[in-house]
């Protein structure tokens, strides 16, 4: 396949060869070829920009449109840290998908761009890509699924960076570590915990830090948890990335942003699942105290 950009027509073979290896009825041949094509277009030079269309395209199935997403998750997995033009527009195309996520979504599409966006960060955050955290400052408080959005990219890259055998976080570690800690912490701490100017201080979007306005949207989703399903979805979501970010947040940091009230103010929402990630989050929490 040339690399230029999807014609219809090459469209429209992609979506026939998907619906051949998603169909219970194709024969084993058929699906091995239409599993061979598709894999071909992985290496193809256009892969980025043809995952984008793919992805983009809402009256696409989902299963396009997933298809799409995988073609960019190849791309920036096998991406050089040295090719900063590919990385600027892989993180342009992954911005846009994030800004046009709807709730109408599947699950495992919504999942999947955060997951992209972790992939771009580990490898070109605080390198060619600085207003990171300023993006998804923006996209904060744009919609709920937007919050939920920046709370899974937050929640992964923290578990890339500190706990997963994740070979890009490895090559950064340092440089992730302290700033993933610079996001979270807010102003004032960073400043008392510092001695020396602090280089990675560029990185950060606004005083607050991700722990405080964490706590402050977990407050919210559970005063509507009662009358919301989405509300309690969101707040697990929030418990959950503070799970992962109270093992390597600074203790000042924790105590600053009133994370133990905040999760103390939760034991008022009765509902299971919440209860059960926020037990975990409060243990976790003390332990560290």
């Amino acid at each position: 396949m040339a690399a230029e950009e999807l014609s219809e027509a090459g469209m429209a073979d992609i979506i026939r060869a998907l619906e051949v290896i998603h169909s219970p009825g194709s024969t084993n041949e058929l699906r091995k070829q239409a599993l061979s094509f598709v894999e071909s277009l992985k290496d193809n030079e256009a892969a980025p920009r043809n995952g984008f269309l793919l992805a983009s395209r809402t009256d696409h199935a989902p299963v396009v449109r997933y298809f799409g997403l995988t073609l960019l998750d190849h791309v920036l997995r096998h991406l050089s840290f040295a090719n900063t033009e590919i990385s600027v527009n892989l993180r342009s195309m992954i911005l846009q998908l994030a800004e046009n996520i709807r709730p109408e979504d599947p699950n495992y599409l919504r999942n999947k761009i955060p997951q992209l966006w972790s992939e771009a960060a580990k490898k070109s955050w605080g390198l060619d890509w600085i207003d990171m955290d300023e993006a998804l400052v923006k996209f904060w408080g744009s919609s709920l699924v937007h919050n939920e959005l920046v709370l899974s990219v937050l929640e992964t890259l923290s578990e890339d960076v500190f706990f997963r055998e994740d070979t890009v976080s490895s090559l950064r570690g340092t440089e992730l570590n302290r700033a993933l800690v610079e996001i979270f912490t807010p102003a004032a701490i960073v400043e008392q915990i510092n001695s020396e100017k602090n280089p990675s201080a560029a990185l950060r979007c606004g005083q607050e830090g991700w722990l405080v306005r964490i706590c402050e949207f977990l407050d919210n989703c559970v005063q509507n948890v009662p009358s919301s399903p989405q509300a309690r979805d969101a707040a697990v979501k929030a418990l959950l990335t503070l799970r992962s970010a109270l093992s390597w947040s600074v203790y000042k940091a924790i105590v600053a942003s009133q994370v133990v009230s905040s999760i103390f103010r939760s034991l008022t929402c009765q509902d299971e699942q919440v209860l059960l990630v926020r037990i975990l989050s409060l243990v976790l929490t003390l332990a560290k105290n």
